[in-house]
């Protein structure tokens, strides 16, 4: 895929169309990051894809250059152009002997950084280059490159004079080009493999963007401001006709490991050792729950529930809870994989909408969902899935990539006067549900029947929460989710880590709730964790997993240096936290 992010240029929508070696036009839309229509481009040896729109870059702030790709063993040696809109100026991301570039030309000639102490290898890599220009503070600019998620150069003052110039070319991928407007073709540094994703933004992206590994083999991740994809030859436009919603799902996911993805909070650099990146991202999905149970092993399954949001103040969306293989992941290096996607349903089959689900759980054959209520469908409160229960398919498997299909899991019922608050929880050890609830700062619990099910809707225990971590370092925080687990894992009183949100623009934080020991102590166990933190929870082979939202475009509209913009599970250990 190609795309081009104008800022504050243009007035029109456009798809971008072509194929390797023919012209295409890349249309400039309005203010902000807007989004265009995307193409397929794999794999290829000799060609080239360009455009003849030229895409100049804004000398005044700098550049960003994003992609996606997979060279053959060919482009790791000499020159080979990701992309490229020189001629007397402009900009390119190279590989030069396996190692990333990027270049510009300041008016005198051309300037270029390279990753000399990181080659690149045959596998995917995501790159992204950001060269921010400051001619009034010279000392504070910067030419970066990341690779797979980590800094791998940052030079500053950068190289030349403090300006680019633009070339009047249009920008062509996998090739260096030469020749003016329609005429303009390939003409050699060919790049060898495969090309997802080449994408060019006329403005530095700020660091904290980008500072994540969020692609793994042949996938796609939100994580990137207004990364969205979108499915080829269906029109889009500002105003959601049209729009293509569901398709360019992820292929897979992954679980990073290292402790220096989130700079700017301490208890996520400090305290996390494990991160998966949430699936199904990149077209606004924004999730909100996350819980751990049993297939074949114990905690080797891991539950999401989000909903679409594509634009702010739009209406919610379809409801997916993917399922995810985690195995191993709680001690050492894994590689989560989906294992099927559910979409929730009505009774009748309906897609589900307006009805923002808070958290997910798994019990038997029974999959809960709490959400708030729907006010036209009546729909909403606790809502009860038969995992037993025949399916349908609503999108079929991907063979190519191995993508599971998506299939229908249709309600069986809703318990509106149940669990519509923060979040939900599961405890294996005493058969019981709790249900949280933000605003009233109650935790209800109801035994369960041996099968799962809810023999009634009256709790077995209360208790309130502690009104203090409401009220963290002068900021009103939210319940956003919380988890039951026992000390030792032994059946006895249960505790509580409970998730709160600090807000769009504030950390996240974690406190502890042991009602058997004290109804009004609540401590903290982690203060500084991303911002939008949503549910968590606790498992026995002693990690509490928790999720971040972020993928919604009112998340970015939002984004601020403070703000994580990529959603993802993240892990710390029980013992770091001192629970046992």
């Amino acid at each position: 895929m190609f795309r081009y992010r104008a800022s504050g240029t243009g007035a029109s929508d456009g798809d971008i169309t072509g194929s390797v070696g023919a012209a295409a036009t890349i249309a400039r839309g309005g203010s902000g990051n807007t989004e265009f229509m995307s193409f397929t481009y794999r794999p290829f040896t000799a060609g080239a894809y360009k455009a003849t729109a030229t895409a100049p870059v804004q000398s005044a702030t700098g550049f960003t250059i994003i992609a996606h790709f997979k060279p053959d063993t060919a482009s790791l040696t000499g020159r080979r152009t990701i992309y490229s809109d020189q001629g007397g100026g402009g900009i390119a991301l190279d590989i030069v002997d396996g190692r990333m570039q990027v270049q510009w030309h300041d008016g005198t000639g051309y300037q270029s950084v390279t990753a000399t102490n990181y080659p690149i290898n045959t596998n995917w890599h995501y790159v992204v280059a950001a060269v921010t220009i400051n001619s009034g503070t010279p000392a504070s600019s910067h030419a970066r490159i990341y690779v797979d998620g980590q800094e791998r150069i940052d030079v500053s003052p950068i190289p030349g004079a403090q300006t680019v110039k633009n070339s009047g070319q249009p920008g062509c991928v996998a090739a260096e080009c030469d020749g003016t407007g329609s005429t303009r073709g390939p003409v050699g540094e060919y790049f060898v493999g495969r090309i997802a994703t080449a994408e060019v933004l006329n403005y530095p992206l700020w660091s904290r963007s980008y500072l994540f590994s969020q692609l793994n083999d042949g996938g796609w991740y939100a994580g990137l401001p207004s990364y969205f994809d979108y499915t080829p030859a269906v029109p889009d436009t500002r105003t959601e006709v049209n729009r293509t919603k569901y398709r360019r799902m992820a292929d897979a996911i992954n679980e990073p490991q290292g402790g220096n993805n989130f700079p700017q909070f301490d208890d996520m650099r400090t305290k996390v050792t494990r991160r998966i990146s949430t699936p199904y991202l990149n077209d606004g999905f924004v999730y909100q729950g996350v819980s751990v149970g049993t297939t074949t092993t114990p905690n080797d399954t891991m539950y999401m529930v989000g909903h679409y949001e594509p634009d702010p103040d739009l209406e919610e969306g379809m409801v997916i809870v993917p399922e995810v293989d985690i195995t191993g992941c709680a001690t050492g290096t894994c590689a989560p994989k989906v294992r099927r996607t559910y979409r929730l349903v009505s009774a009748t089959g309906a897609e589900l909408y307006g009805v923002h689900p808070g958290s997910v759980a798994r019990v038997g054959n029974i999959l809960y969902v709490n959400s708030l209520r729907n006010a036209t469908t009546g729909i909403g409160g606790l809502l009860r899935f038969d995992l037993t229960a025949p399916r349908t398919t609503w999108h079929p498997a991907d063979p190519v990539t191995g993508r599971p299909a998506i299939e229908d899991l249709k309600l069986v019922s809703s318990n509106t006067s149940l669990c519509g608050g923060a979040s939900i929880s599961y405890d294996s050890i005493a058969n019981r549900m709790y249900c949280f609830t933000s605003g009233a700062r109650l935790i209800n619990g109801f035994n369960l029947n041996a099968d799962g099910s809810l023999p009634d809707s009256t709790p077995e225990v209360t208790w309130t929460i502690p009104a203090a971590p409401y009220t963290q370092g002068g900021y009103d925080y939210q319940l956003q989710g919380g988890a039951v687990y026992h000390p030792g894992n032994t059946a006895g009183n249960p505790c509580f880590v409970l998730h709160f949100s600090g807000g769009e623009s504030n950390p996240s934080a974690l406190n502890n709730f042991c009602p058997s020991t004290s109804t009004t102590v609540a401590p903290s166990l982690a203060n500084a964790l991303a911002t939008n933190g949503e549910g968590v929870v606790v498992t026995t082979d002693g990690m509490v997993w928790g999720i971040t939202e972020g993928a919604s475009k009112k998340m970015q509209k939002v984004g601020s240096s403070s703000i994580v913009l990529a959603p993802w599970v993240w892990g710390i250990p029980r013992s770091t936290m001192g629970i046992q």
